[in-house]
């Protein structure tokens, strides 16, 4: 997804005007998020037993703010066999400001399942929104 918005700016030339012109510029504002690679594992998270959430964490290192994020996480044994596909919840908060840091949650995983997890791809969409 990763959309963007374009500021743009219209200039008009004026007739018989003389000299040189240059054409505006335009800076493309767009929100880009930035896996820390810093993952937690939460024991028991609210109204589950015997389950681990999965945090990770991260950055919007762009200068727009991101929202709508999205996503999945696949979590691979040692062979590289997918042992569970978890959805992410949305991040806090919902709209990432530039420069700020976000967690998102994916779960669950039973505790028999994250003795043999040994890696992890997240697919993370997200929207370049307004910045309130």
């Amino acid at each position: 997804m990763d959309r963007m918005f374009l500021a743009a700016v219209l200039a008009t030339g004026l007739a018989g005007c003389g000299g040189n012109y240059s054409a505006p510029t335009t800076h493309t504002v767009k929100a880009h998020l930035a896996d820390s690679g810093r993952v937690v594992w939460n024991a028991n998270p609210p109204g589950a037993v015997d389950s681990l959430e999965l945090i990770g964490s991260g950055i919007n290192d762009g200068d727009g703010c991101a929202g709508h994020l999205a996503g999945t996480v696949d979590l691979l044994d040692s062979q590289g066999h997918i042992v569970r596909t978890m959805k992410i919840d949305q991040a806090i908060p919902a709209i990432i400001r530039p420069a700020l840091a976000y967690n998102v949650h994916a779960c669950c995983v039973t505790s028999r399942e994250s003795q043999i997890i040994v890696a992890e791809i997240s697919l993370i969409t997200y929207d370049t929104v307004f910045c309130p």
